[in-house]
């Protein structure tokens, strides 16, 4: 037969026949299940394809290919869905750069925190810390809390951690801040695609939004919406979970800039329509399987399953594996970490203040005099030159006066500047200047020569400075054209006894009382700073003194211990009565209003110890 197969009838046997009748059918079958054995075929052609494990791991899907273009790309493989329409099952994609924030809501145990382990874990594995700074808030069950040494994490804030989840607010808020300056108006992917991955991606992890609302009093829902609403352009994501929306789940004003959402197990039909934002549903997870939700394909729900990030179903051994993954990334990591949240010591100390890169980085400015924490974002504050010719500090007995002139002029020493001590009474700086290599001035007559000494180099500087001002200069030109000169600071220990050795000297010690008054009151912009601590109760016996009312009149400095009412030559009519009259511990500094524009009110200075000599 022409084009086909014959097959031969075989003989028929005399003997009855006991063995089984194999049809052609059988005969075809067997030959080309051979065939496809042969071959390596192993398609399975069920009529419908099995329904998706559980428990399903990360490893068994794979992971979402990382493209090495310049576009901003931030995608991860959370799961798998089931398509049994289209007999498929594909992973589920959470996309932050095409689709935005993501908020999975579901029931309590339906698998939220794993969900969000996975989501942490995927990330982690794909993108480095130059591309991707994570910080999470936990208020759950702590599941994130194995992700905080990962090169990625800034950090892992839990429930009983309420000042450190102010820093990170303020912090988030900051960059939202500096962002819109840096990216001009054009978009975050825009920005990344023409000048290359330096400004990584910032996600922001939260789960159990419900008791985040409760502990916090939802003092943190105006921020919440900020992020949101504000965060995208400029590369800040959000991931929350919630047991629902509304009024005690994820508030609707948050939701609605919130894109993409996913469904775990809900209470009804209703809840899973409400939170997918889509009309009938026709299908629900199934509730006995932890991590089975409902996600929005195109324009069809399907059911999928959330995968474990490690290969490991137990929770506390898949947390000490994620943890030793994390450790294994840092490791290996060679680059700068993810910036942490800030903080201030609990005891915090100058020989490890002076050691951080911040504080270093603000010295190399060489226009700023790092001492101290802001104590509302916990970012280095210092002393700025450009504003500054005396500089008072200010306060009682015991608030930290002594301590706070060794701070500074520590720091001092970090810009490479001659730094001069003054001292009449006791000895308390000799040691220290000796240990920092200052001038040590303790006598009438070695502060008289100083100020004869320094009258050339005044002279000098003053002529500069006012033909630069006669030429129509500005006082930022006059500035850095001072720098120019040797920068000297001079430390008074105590400014009541120094008003009373310039004018009323002792026997033998000549008068310089005319040329500090004119120092004093001209001397701004010579890269020459005088800082001098003042107790408050000597104010009045110094007021109308010609040199006294020249430094006070530049109103800088600083008020240790509270009670800023006490220091009129500072600006705190910002504050309330109430609060110009409250005390605090030594060591916490008030912050005039007319300082700086850096707008910090309050700081904490580190203590100067004997070992960091």
């Amino acid at each position: 037969m022409t084009g086909g197969i014959l097959l031969k009838k075989p003989k028929q046997k005399k003997e009855k026949e006991t063995a089984q009748v194999i049809t052609q059918l059988d005969a075809v079958r067997d030959v080309l299940a051979k065939i496809a054995k042969a071959e390596g075929y192993d398609r399975d052609y069920s009529l419908w394809i099995p329904p998706i494990k559980n428990p399903l791991f990360l490893d068994e899907i794979g992971e979402a290919r990382k493209e090495q273009d310049k576009d901003f790309r931030l995608n991860v493989i959370v799961g798998m869905y089931d398509d049994p329409q289209n007999q498929k099952q594909q992973p589920v994609i959470v996309d932050f750069a095409a689709q935005g924030h993501l908020a999975v809501f579901g029931t309590i145990s339906s698998g939220k925190s794993t969900f969000m382990q996975t989501l942490a874990g995927a990330l982690i594995r794909k993108y480095t810390a130059k591309e991707l700074n994570l910080y999470m808030i936990d208020f759950s069950n702590k599941a994130l809390k194995c992700f905080e040494n990962a090169p990625q994490t800034g950090g892992v804030v839990c429930e009983d951690e309420p000042d450190r989840l102010k820093k990170l607010f303020y912090m988030l808020n900051k960059k939202i801040a500096e962002r819109k300056k840096q990216l001009e108006g054009i978009s975050y992917s825009a920005y990344i695609r023409s000048k290359g991955k330096n400004m990584p991606a910032i996600l922001v992890l939260l789960d159990n939004y419900n008791g985040f609302r409760e502990k916090t009093d939802d003092c943190y829902e105006a921020d919440m919406i900020k992020l949101a609403h504000d965060g995208m352009a400029y590369g800040i994501f959000l991931a929350i979970t919630a047991n629902n929306m509304g009024s005690n789940g994820l508030p609707n004003r948050l939701a609605d800039s919130i894109p993409t959402t996913l469904a775990l197990v809900m209470n009804d039909r209703y809840q899973y329509s409400e939170v997918l934002r889509t009309g009938r549903i026709d299908i629900t997870p199934e509730e006995q399987l932890k991590g089975r939700g409902l996600v929005k394909v195109e324009d069809s729900i399907l059911e999928f399953q959330t995968a474990l990030v490690e290969n490991e179903t137990d929770e506390m051994e898949r947390m000490l594996k994620i943890r030793a993954t994390c450790e294994r990334l840092k490791a290996a990591w060679n680059a700068p970490l993810a910036v942490p949240i800030p903080m201030i010591p609990k005891n915090p100390v100058w020989s490890e203040f002076e050691d951080l890169e911040e504080v270093r980085a603000m010295s190399d400015t060489t226009d700023l005099l790092p001492f101290a924490y802001d104590e509302k974002s916990a970012e280095i504050y210092g002393v700025d030159l450009r504003r500054t010719f005396c500089y008072l500090v200010s306060g009682k007995a015991r608030t930290g006066k002594k301590n706070m002139l060794k701070i500074l002029g520590s720091s001092a020493g970090m810009l490479h500047a001659r730094r001069v001590i003054i001292e009449h009474t006791g000895n308390e700086f000799m040691q220290y200047a000796k240990s920092i290599g200052a001038e040590y001035l303790h006598t009438q007559q070695e502060q008289a020569q100083f100020f004869r000494d320094l009258l050339p180099t005044f002279a000098e500087r003053n002529r500069v400075k006012n033909r630069m001002k006669e030429e129509g200069e500005e006082e930022s030109t006059i500035y850095q054209q001072m720098k120019k000169y040797e920068t000297i600071f001079v430390f008074i220990a105590d400014l009541h006894e120094f008003m009373e050795s310039v004018y009323q000297p002792e026997q033998d010690v000549i008068k310089i009382g005319p040329f500090v008054e004119n120092v004093m009151e001209k001397g701004s912009l010579h890269n020459i700073y005088f800082i001098a601590a003042v107790d408050t109760k000597d104010i009045s016996s110094m007021r109308g003194s010609r040199a006294y009312e020249a430094m006070t009149s530049y109103h800088t400095g600083i008020q240790l211990g509270g009670n800023a009412m006490e220091a009129a030559y500072f600006d705190f009519s910002h504050l309330t009565y109430t609060e110009q009259n409250k005390g605090y511990k030594a060591g916490i500094g008030m912050i005039p209003r007319d300082n700086d524009e850096s707008g910090v009110e309050k700081v904490i200075i580190p203590q100067y110890r004997k070992r960091d000599v």
